[in-house]
């Protein structure tokens, strides 16, 4: 896989996007009644929240030299922006709670949330990729969905599947992380949200 490519799967498959993906899927899913004013209303508040909201953090971070680069490739300039992110993850899923939103998406956002402190918690010891672990909590949305819905989502679970593959790729051959940091992160990321939501 080229670097170029490697890149664009990164950017594309960036795990702040996940839970508005996450989100979208389920609210596409669900039988129950869901209007498309608040398909429309649920997602961007959680784009907004759980992507631009961090992403504009990060780069004020950035300007005032808190961290060195906005790609964190060092272990040490991912502190600050996990626990941004782990604040805005629980306060979104605080503000939908009180509304009717599926029970799933403020689940999703939990487990995000929990994710990421477990490899903030972890930054000392290794670097796992929350790129893997991201794209594994959006194949375990799907399986759920699925399973407990009784919805025919095989190619929706094959595609993530492979995205899966292809993104763990593009992370080794950008050097981003050890195939280890990868099946670790995948594994967390999937773990953490199929527990969260059957559990």
């Amino acid at each position: 896989m080229s670097n170029r490519l490697a890149q664009f799967l990164s950017y594309l498959l960036h795990p702040a996007i996940i839970p508005t993906l996450g989100s979208l899927l389920v609210l596409t899913t669900i039988p129950e009644h869901v209007t498309e004013q608040q398909i429309w209303y649920i997602s961007a508040f959680v784009l907004l929240s759980t992507y631009f909201m961090p992403a504009i953090v990060s780069v004020v971070m950035r300007r005032l030299g808190i961290i060195s680069s906005l790609h964190m490739k060092d272990p040490k300039d991912r502190k600050y922006p996990f626990l941004v992110s782990i604040a805005f993850f629980l306060i979104t899923a605080n503000r939908l709670s009180g509304e009717e939103v599926p029970e799933e998406i403020i689940r999703l956002l939990l487990a995000s949330a929990g994710t990421i402190l477990l490899f903030y918690a972890l930054l000392r010891v290794t670097k796992l990729s929350v790129h893997l672990a991201g794209i594994g909590g959006l194949t375990a949305v799907a399986i759920y969905l699925s399973h407990n819905y009784q919805v025919m989502m095989l190619e929706v679970i094959a595609l993530l599947i492979l995205l899966s593959g292809l993104l763990g790729t593009a992370r080794l051959t950008l050097r981003a992380h050890t195939p280890m940091q990868v099946w670790v992160g995948y594994a967390c990321g999937f773990g953490f949200t199929y527990l969260a939501l059957f559990f």
